[in-house]
């Protein structure tokens, strides 16, 4: 598998809106993850990510694993950690990576303090620098990676949409609730987010 790294890099601050710690740490995890899973960018959803924190990192890892909310292949479960499981639905293997912080801070030091003064441009290649530098060194230096056991999820189901009998809105057939002897949208059945 050969990784075009600063393209991915590229994409990444593009499609997040600007480089930070974070993005940096899902292009790692996602960048590992691949190489120690023998996969590729998910085209569909070959590969399923469980990210444990909603963060800058998830966007990092939705461009280099192809894994995405609207695939049904990345699952947030915000345990607000820098901590993901990826598996590779064609071999059924998963390794869940995670960042040992201690370790990392004492490779790099307080990378927000060193890029306080720098423009976007300059950080974008600062990070980037630092990227490459993090991925030349043992994997065991900053990153814990396990090997898991776990029941890999569904693949994603499309479902009918059906139209609420209040609001006259699609709404996905799973999430219609009968209330009154009507079909209802959550919204309408239980009330709405918004005013």
């Amino acid at each position: 598998m050969d990784l075009d790294i600063t393209g991915l890099w590229d994409k990444a601050v593009e499609f997040h809106g600007h480089s930070c710690p974070g993005l940096l740490s899902g292009m790692i995890i996602g960048i590992i993850a691949l190489k120690e899973l023998a996969a590729s960018r998910s085209i569909d959803e070959e590969v399923v990510t469980i990210s444990e924190g909603q963060s800058c990192m998830v966007d990092a890892l939705q461009i280099v694993l192809g894994t995405s909310l609207g695939k049904g292949n990345l699952i947030l479960k915000d345990y607000g950690k820098t901590a993901a499981t990826i598996f590779n639905r064609t071999t059924g293997k998963g390794i869940r990576l995670s960042f040992d912080f201690s370790q990392i801070r004492n490779i790099l030091g307080d990378l927000r303090e060193e890029m306080k003064n720098l423009n976007a441009d300059e950080r974008k290649e600062f990070l980037k620098k630092i990227m490459f530098k993090i991925l030349e060194r043992p994997q065991s230096d900053y990153l814990k990676i396990e090997n898991v056991q776990m029941k890999i999820p569904p693949e994603a189901q499309i479902f009918n949409t059906i139209i609420c009998e209040n609001c006259h809105e699609g709404v996905m057939a799973t999430r219609v609730i009968k209330k009154d002897g009507k079909n209802l949208c959550i919204s309408c059945a239980q009330g709405k987010y918004w005013q």
